[in-house]
């Protein structure tokens, strides 16, 4: 069974692929698949053109530190910007 990430490297190499005489191709599938993941929060967006449509967006990297999960998960910083007490030193 393919992941996701290899069925639509599938559908973009043979985009008539499909099973039987179904109408719902297997790039067809792919399409609304990365639309919906497209319509989703800025990171799962970034992470979306960058592993599975091979594109770089900076911009959009960017907004993942103001806008989303990618910012609430930032703002559980400490002010001085680490997430415990104090650096890890290995000792006790």
């Amino acid at each position: 069974m393919l992941t996701a990430f290899e069925n639509i490297r599938e559908a973009q190499r043979y985009p008539s692929m499909g099973e039987g005489n179904s109408e719902v191709t297997v790039e067809r599938m792919n399409k609304g698949i990365v639309s919906w993941l497209l319509e989703g929060d800025v990171s799962i967006q970034y992470q979306t053109y960058r592993d599975l449509l091979d594109t770089d967006k900076p911009r959009l990297q960017k907004k993942i530190e103001s806008e989303g999960w990618g910012f609430q998960f930032l703002c559980c910083r400490k002010k001085n910007g680490h997430w415990g007490r104090s650096f890890y030193s290995g000792s006790t």
